[in-house]
């Protein structure tokens, strides 16, 4: 396998016995050319037609995913707030009836006789 960098001379940078190979030697923003040969006991072959790769200079940003928790803790923190607040407001008595008798009881208040 031969690489030549921005027009450069191919230059010989390995080889390999099956039809993948992976160039760990790249930077982004210069052109590639490479070209192979097919090397047997009767000797190398002419080199292969070129092919050129170019890359970018700055891969692009991966897409950004909005956290679910930033949605979900201020509603909790909401529901929370919301529930504190209905349940003092429903535990406020109103003031006791003029005639003296006892304030009405809520539902949620067990019955039985008073103390």
């Amino acid at each position: 396998i031969y690489r030549s960098e921005d027009g450069g001379d191919m230059n010989y940078i390995g080889n390999t016995s099956v039809q993948t190979y992976t160039d760990m030697e790249l930077l982004p923003g210069i052109a590639y050319r490479y070209s192979i040969t097919a090397l047997n006991i009767i000797g190398e072959s002419d080199m292969s037609d070129t092919v050129e790769i170019l890359l970018e200079d700055d891969p692009p940003a991966p897409p950004k995913v909005f956290p679910i928790w930033a949605i979900i803790i201020p509603v909790l923190i909401l529901l929370i707030i919301v529930a504190a607040v209905g349940i003092l407001l429903w535990r406020k008595r109103s003031p006791p009836p003029e005639d003296g008798s006892p304030p009405p009881r809520s539902p949620m208040t067990p019955q039985g006789p008073l103390p």
